[in-house]
C-alpha cells in the first residue's frame, strides 16, 4: 500500500509539473508574439518617416527599462509569499480515499 501511495504521489506531482509548464510556455509563446508585433509596428512606423531611428531606438531602450523594473517590482512583491497550486476536487477525493483505505488497512 505505502509504494501505491507513493507512486499515486508522484503521479499528481508529474501531473501538475506539466500542467504548469504548458501554462508557461503558452505564456511565454504569447508574449513573444506580442513583442515581435509591436518592434514591427515601431519599425514600419520608421519606414513610413513617422518615426525617425533614433526615436524608434529610444522608444524600445525605454520599453526594456520599464520590462526589467516591473520584473525587479514584481520579484520583490513576491518575496516571502508562498504560492500553491491548484488541486481540482476529484484528485483532492482521490487521495483522501486512498489515505482512509490505508489508514484503515
Amino acid at each position: 500500500m505505502q509504494t501505491r501511495l507513493k507512486a499515486t504521489r508522484l503521479a499528481i506531482a508529474i501531473a501538475l509539473a506539466l500542467g504548469v509548464s504548458t501554462a508557461h510556455a503558452d505564456e511565454r509563446t504569447e508574449l513573444e508574439t506580442l513583442r515581435q508585433t509591436t518592434l514591427n509596428l515601431i519599425q514600419i512606423l520608421v519606414q513610413q518617416g513617422v518615426l525617425t531611428q533614433e526615436k524608434s531606438d529610444q522608444l524600445v531602450k525605454q520599453a526594456e527599462i520599464k520590462a526589467q523594473e516591473t520584473v525587479a517590482a514584481q520579484k520583490k512583491a513576491d518575496a516571502g509569499v508562498v504560492r500553491v497550486q491548484y488541486v481540482p476536487e476529484a484528485v483532492k477525493k482521490q487521495i483522501t480515499d486512498q489515505v482512509r483505505e490505508e489508514v484503515v488497512a
